[in-house]
């Protein structure tokens, strides 16, 4: 089974305290260094999202309308922090999306585009309840074996806990679960 680690919008204008829809979580982002350092070789494919929208036209997407701009294009805000670029490998993959869901952008992307029933995706990020949901619900319902890597994701307004619990009469929860990145035993 190929094993791909998703990093889901780990950006500062998500994590840092005066991010502009931030989740207010800045060790995250450590936390995520310290796993890719350890773990990376592990994994086949690291793939990486990133929020990304422009300041001349987000008041008019569906986004704007809800949110406060943030993540604006090649701002320090739309960056991922220092510690988990230093650790990101080579051969990451950058999906740039303009929405919460990545998989809007799947037209885009071949990597999105690929078999995932062989797969298992090992999931992080923000916001749980958004964005990481999303994408993990495109990954079920292509096939792949998903694992929420819950200390090292946090949601808006919902937790793993909670998104776990709203999907439990899915189907594919048989290949859904959540773990700590500390008890992760890799290769299961």
């Amino acid at each position: 089974m190929n094993n791909i680690l998703v990093l889901v919008d780990i950006q500062n204008d998500f994590i840092q305290k005066d991010g502009k829809l931030t989740v207010n979580e800045p060790k995250l982002a450590q936390n995520v260094a310290n796993f890719l350092k350890k773990y990376k070789s592990f994994f086949n494919q690291i793939i990486i999202t990133c929020d990304t929208h422009f300041a001349e036209t987000y008041a008019q997407t569906c986004e704007g309308k809800t949110f406060p701009p943030h993540c604006i294009y090649q701002t320090e805000g739309w960056q991922y922090p220092q510690a988990i670029q230093k650790e990101l490998p080579a051969d990451t993959i950058v999906l740039y999306k303009g929405t919460t869901d990545v998989w809007q952008e799947v037209s885009q992307y071949d990597v999105l585009q690929q078999n995932f029933t062989d797969k298992h995706i090992y999931l992080a990020g923000v916001c749980t309840d958004i964005c990481v949901e999303q994408a993990m619900m495109g990954f079920l319902e292509r096939g792949a074996k998903v694992t929420l890597l819950s200390d090292l994701t946090k949601g808006l307004n919902e937790q793993t806990p909670q998104v776990i619990q709203r999907h439990q009469a899915f189907a594919n929860l048989k290949r859904l679960n959540a773990t700590h990145s500390t008890q992760l035993t890799l290769g299961e």
